[in-house]
């Protein structure tokens, strides 16, 4: 398939894909395939060419997986011959953010967490950055304790194997 690009960003909790194709004449469709190993490519959608009017086209994953994603593009034409795109890798962390509730906090704080499954290293940091907690934490039920912490500021660091967040909040 000759494309004038193919790229991907992240966006919130989805990957965007956008494309240029070189040569639209003889399409007839698009398949968008992802794969978690650059190996073995799943289908995850389907779109009509649209013939020469158009100039690029998107697709929304609204439901990437955590970690790397591999999209290629199938272009079928008419006589259903097909070409395959090069690959586009995304690292996807399962969201933008993490959220500490309730801000400020009293003897805990709820976590909600920006993927689930398995266990996170939670730290406590004074605002001067003084190490004054540690826990591990699960993503079925992440809340922390923070009973006996002085008034103040306080940042929240949150690791598990291949993602690092950190998010600041107040002690009252």
């Amino acid at each position: 398939m000759d494309l004038i690009s193919f790229t991907g960003r992240t966006e919130k909790n989805k990957v965007l894909l956008n494309w240029k194709p070189e040569n639209k004449i003889n399409a007839s469709h698009y398949e968008i395939e992802r794969s978690t190993d650059g190996i073995i490519f799943k289908k995850i959608d389907r779109g009509n060419a649209q013939g020469n009017h158009v100039n690029f086209y998107k697709y929304t994953d609204a439901s990437p997986i955590s970690g790397v994603n591999y999209y290629r593009l199938k272009q079928t034409d008419r006589n259903n011959s097909f070409k395959y795109s090069y690959v586009v890798s995304i690292l996807y962390d399962g969201s933008e953010e993490i959220t500490v509730y309730p801000n400020p906090a009293k003897d805990k704080i709820n976590v909600r967490l920006p993927v689930t499954g398995g266990t996170w290293t939670a730290t406590i940091f004074s605002n001067t950055g003084k190490q004054i907690k540690t826990t591990e934490v699960s993503t079925a039920n992440p809340v922390i304790t923070v009973f006996g912490l002085p008034p103040g500021n306080y940042i929240l660091r949150l690791k598990n194997k291949s993602l690092q967040k950190t998010v600041k909040f107040l002690k009252e």
